[in-house]
């Protein structure tokens, strides 16, 4: 029964999704019929009514023959039909009209239908090459990082930490999971949670950087692991702990790790946290460090980050910790903002 119902859904949903794919050129079609129409029964009521002036003595009585030609006339409202030769013609035509009128619709939505299975299993391929990527996040022995305990027997014991590596080579999901470089990439640009950097761009020119391109997993699951909400905004994440204290890092999008070393110095301070981790426009970049446009001018996306900003730190006691990482700074800078007061503790 739950089979059943299932492959019903999804043939309802093809059925849609063909109709989604091909309502332009369902609409093209239609306007072309109706114009070709519209002028044959224009042409037939000219050479028609001098013939029979009595039978088709309006432009209308022309068009009702005309369109009911295309259902067979089961009202008889037609009338007794062309008698001139050039009518003959333009009846025979609409003959031929008819067979397109269902022959082309019926293609149109074939290749709907083609169109629209071809995104369902593209849909299922990337949620297997999303598995696969996940997979290659899991949780890993570090052996740098390697304690030594002794028991209440007396024994000495060692321990590892087993972590999540914080970003994978796209040549190394590649090689290790057979998938191609095209897969990981629509994968990634399909997914939220993985975002596409080259480390290249996190080095000063002067360490001559090569590009390297690498996958890093987002923390966009429902919850975290303290049990508070990940709310999912245009700009990125915000997590409202209730806390006196939000990070705030409006570079993540574009910064290497500084957006995971905010997240998880949120989580293990027990802090707000606010982070840009989306680039809504790549081509015309907004900056969220400096907000040099006015408030009515700027993106949803900006408006939103600078309000989560203002309503976790809207009381006398609350503090903003603002992480800022970038290429071309020479030394890393903590912004500390009370109110209007702050530091810069370099």
């Amino acid at each position: 029964m739950k089979k059943n119902r299932h492959r019903i859904s999804k043939g309802l949903t093809l059925f849609w999704n063909a109709i989604k794919h091909t309502k332009n050129d369902f609409g093209i079609s239609v306007l072309i019929w109706l114009l070709v129409s519209i002028a044959l029964s224009l042409l037939f009521y000219h050479v028609e009514h001098k013939a029979q002036p009595e039978e088709y003595n309006n432009l209308w009585q022309a068009l009702v023959w005309t369109f009911t030609r295309y259902i067979g006339d089961p009202g008889h409202f037609a009338g007794n039909g062309p008698v001139t030769l050039l009518g003959r013609h333009i009846d025979t035509f609409i003959g031929i009209l008819i067979i397109l009128v269902f022959a082309i619709p019926a293609g149109i939505v074939a290749n709907g239908f083609r169109k629209a299975m071809e995104e369902d299993k593209k849909e299922k391929h990337l949620q297997e090459c999303r598995e696969k990527i996940m997979k290659s996040f899991r949780r890993i022995q570090k052996k740098k990082l390697a304690f030594e305990y002794i028991s209440k027997e007396g024994n000495l014991n060692k321990t590892h930490i087993r972590a999540i590596s914080r970003r994978m080579s796209l040549i190394s999901i590649q090689a290790k999971k057979m998938m191609t470089e095209n897969d990981i990439i629509e994968t990634v640009y399909k997914f939220p949670e993985f975002r596409l950097r080259n480390l290249a761009d996190s080095q000063t020119s002067e360490e001559h950087p090569s590009d390297r391109l690498m996958i890093e997993l987002l923390p966009l699951n429902e919850k975290t692991v303290d049990g508070y909400i990940i709310e999912k905004k245009e700009y990125g994440v915000k997590i409202d702990r209730k806390s006196n204290i939000t990070v705030v890092a409006p570079t993540a999008a574009t910064e290497n790790s500084i957006g995971h070393f905010a997240f998880y110095f949120a989580q293990f301070g027990g802090f707000n946290l606010v982070s840009r981790e989306f680039i809504t426009n790549v081509d015309e970049q907004q900056s969220y460090y400096i907000l040099e446009k006015k408030e009515e001018s700027r993106e949803k996306a900006l408006k939103d980050f600078v309000e989560d900003i203002k309503e976790l730190s809207k009381t006398q006691d609350k503090w903003i910790i603002v992480l800022i990482a970038a290429a071309d700074m020479h030394d890393t800078q903590v912004h500390l903002v009370h109110k209007t007061t702050g530091c810069i503790v370099p």
